[in-house]
């Protein structure tokens, strides 16, 4: 069951009916990886992390009350928030059928299917449809069978993450040493660390025993990093650093921690989210949209002095002998042939071979467990020359 979300505390600020006096955007900003060394001075002022733990009420010995109706954990779920990363609703199948059509060339063949349905039965009112037809039928083709395996791969590739995900982990809650799913996780819970644990949330050290973290994958930093709770006894620059970071992996030791921030206020769900926005077009989509211009004013100029082309002709044949209703039935056949050179110019099936082509790629990795998500995935992947 999610929790909703509420805004986050301000420095200095607590929320009405609240027993914790640790304002939530205070206790985020202290993981920051590009400002650890400030965190060390900002949690020093704080009192340390036995102070954090006394402002979260929270027991070494006890651990969290569930039940607490103050301080339990409906309580820190309501200022804290819950680990459970908020993710976009998946896309209806009709969206993702409207969302094909930001491709140019899809948009071109679409002009171009109403033009030759309307130019062609006028011409041949028995005949003159099935051109047009053609183009509307391998649109929808392009269409469905691009929204149809994005729709289908989203809610599988959803489901896998939701099943890879799914861990425990061992808690301290009412004195006794319970295991707890990651996403039940709460602010405040004392969590046993083991090596070769993938930290799920933000947390600071307790207790260690030769702790070692691997950050490279949030900071770029190669080294690990030993953690321990700092005592103050020495320099500020020589103080161990608490704060293990969520998405980083412990490589040597066993250690305590104690729960900061989770879900979508942690460092890995802040990171989630940036995640989540737009991707860019692929390469080859780039390349799709040069053609479609090319195509586009190639056709527009060809088609243009293929129309100013007959009409000076007519003029100087007809020039003597002039009649205005020729000239008209003249110049509404030479429109005719121009828009018929736009609409041939238009190559209808082009997006179509690109997305059977990927498609049939799909399956193949398919074959090999490899699931693809987005078709054009496969595209970025076989473009690929250097791997490291």
């Amino acid at each position: 069951m999610t929790t909703e979300l509420k805004t986050p505390l301000l420095d200095g600020d607590q929320e009405a009916g609240s027993a914790f006096n640790l304002p939530s955007k205070t206790i985020e900003d202290l993981f920051e990886v590009d400002s650890i060394e400030e965190s060390k001075v900002a949690l020093q002022k704080l009192g340390g992390v036995k102070a954090i733990m006394q402002k979260l009420h929270v027991s070494e010995e006890q651990g969290i009350i569930p039940d607490d109706p103050n301080t339990g954990l409906n309580a820190r779920t309501s200022v804290y928030g819950t680990n459970i990363q908020k993710e976009k609703p998946v896309k209806g199948f009709f969206a993702l059928c409207m969302e094909q059509f930001e491709d140019k060339i899809l948009r071109i063949l679409v002009v171009a299917a109403i033009v030759s349905l309307i130019v062609n039965t006028l011409e041949d009112p028995n005949m003159g449809w099935i051109e047009g037809t053609a183009i509307v039928f391998a649109i929808c083709l392009v269409v469905f069978v691009s929204a149809g395996n994005d729709y289908i791969k989203e809610k599988q590739f959803r489901a896998l993450n939701a099943k890879r995900d799914q861990r425990e982990i061992t808690c301290l809650r009412n004195g006794h040493s319970v295991s707890v799913s990651i996403f039940d996780l709460v602010v405040g819970d004392i969590a046993y660390l083991n090596t070769g644990e993938k930290l799920p949330v933000d947390a600071m050290v307790i207790q260690s025993s030769s702790l070692v973290a691997d950050e490279s994958s949030l900071t770029g930093e190669t080294d690990p990093v030993k953690k321990a709770c700092p005592t103050y006894k020495e320099p500020a620059g020589r103080q161990p650093s608490p704060f293990l970071i969520s998405g980083s992996e412990i490589t040597e030791g066993t250690g305590v921690m104690l729960i900061c921030a989770v879900g979508p206020r942690s460092q890995l769900g802040k990171t989630k989210s940036k995640l989540e926005e737009e991707a860019e077009a692929t390469p080859l989509q780039e390349k799709l949209e040069v053609i479609a211009d090319d195509i586009g004013k190639l056709g527009v100029i060809c088609a243009l002095i293929v129309f100013v082309g007959l009409l000076i002709k007519f003029i100087i044949h007809n020039h003597s002998n002039w009649h205005w209703n020729e000239f008209a039935s003249a110049l509404i056949q030479y429109f005719i042939l121009a828009v018929t050179i736009i609409v041939v110019a238009v190559p209808e099936g082009l997006p179509l071979a690109v997305t059977i082509s990927l498609a049939y790629s799909v399956g193949q990795m398919k074959d090999e467990n490899n699931l693809v998500r987005h078709l054009s995935a496969c595209e970025t992947m076989g473009g690929g020359n250097n791997i490291c």
